[in-house]
């Protein structure tokens, strides 16, 4: 099993974990240059969700599946770790596995064509049942008359408290000081852009709270499409906020989106 990861995140994130609002998140899929191919003939079921459902073996879609989406890479060292990182999708349906093999996997320059869920294991983060381990900005304080480093005591910024001493870099906290551990559930790709509301809820992305009480800002909380609106442009305001140098959201970049569930760890 491989050694548990760890992600840094700021104190808004911090909170919406701690109130059970951040359930998944999105960090820009790092991989090299492919082709994207959209199946019309074979369906099957998105990477994101727990139960993979097994197909009539019908070329027409099941409940709850989509068009397949295959990825094709020149880079002979991604198409190598790949196909090093199968073993992971053991649960694929049969006609699937047996695809593996086939012309169908196969483009015309000889080049293989994996399916979502194997490009999925390109993510840095794990895959699902792996565990992470939440990194978040802190401090030690030492309690009021004593001078014993062994009594120390640990703070959150997150939190909203004050410590005498300065405050440390999320890159400084180790596994054991960290109050956050994640269990991945599930991944999968996306454009930025695909995002759905659903999803920017599950983000843990809060809408600002408007200072004005006239007649128009209580109509537009009351107004659901209103508040889709702002949410969406709130979570483009956020990820700007990370990503906007690099990967902003007006280049909707390639995403590997993460499904996750807090745990304890004694």
């Amino acid at each position: 099993m491989r050694r548990e990861q760890s992600i840094s995140m700021n104190y808004a994130m911090v909170n919406a974990i701690l109130a059970g609002t951040k359930t998944q998140f999105r960090r820009v899929a790092d991989v090299p240059p492919f082709e994207l191919e959209i199946s019309s003939t074979w369906w099957e079921t998105p990477p994101e969700r727990s139960k993979p459902h097994q197909t009539c073996g019908s070329t027409y879609p099941c409940e709850g599946m989509r068009p397949a989406r295959w990825f094709t890479f020149e880079d002979a060292r991604t198409n190598g770790e790949i196909e090093n990182r199968r073993t992971i999708f053991s649960k694929i349906p049969t006609k699937s596995r047996a695809l593996r093999d086939g012309k169908l996997r196969m483009t015309r320059d000889g080049l293989p064509k994996w399916s979502e869920r194997e490009v999925c294991s390109l993510c840095p983060y794990g895959k699902s049942g792996e565990r992470l381990f939440v990194k978040e900005t802190f401090g030690y304080d030492i309690p009021v008359g004593s001078s014993y480093r062994a009594e120390r005591v640990i703070n959150y910024r997150a939190d909203g408290v004050e410590i005498s001493k300065r405050w440390r870099s999320p890159m400084l906290m180790t596994r054991k000081e960290s109050r956050l551990h994640l269990e991945i559930v599930s991944v999968h790709m996306e454009r930025i852009h695909e995002i759905s509301d659903d999803d920017i809820r599950a983000e843990g992305v809060s809408i600002p709270h408007r200072i004005d009480h006239t007649e128009e800002a209580r109509r537009d909380s009351r107004d659901p499409a209103v508040q889709r609106i702002r949410r969406r442009y709130a979570f483009i305001a956020y990820w700007d906020s990370i990503h906007g140098k690099k990967h902003p959201w007006a280049s909707n970049p390639w995403v590997f989106v993460i499904n996750f569930k807090r745990v304890e760890v004694p």
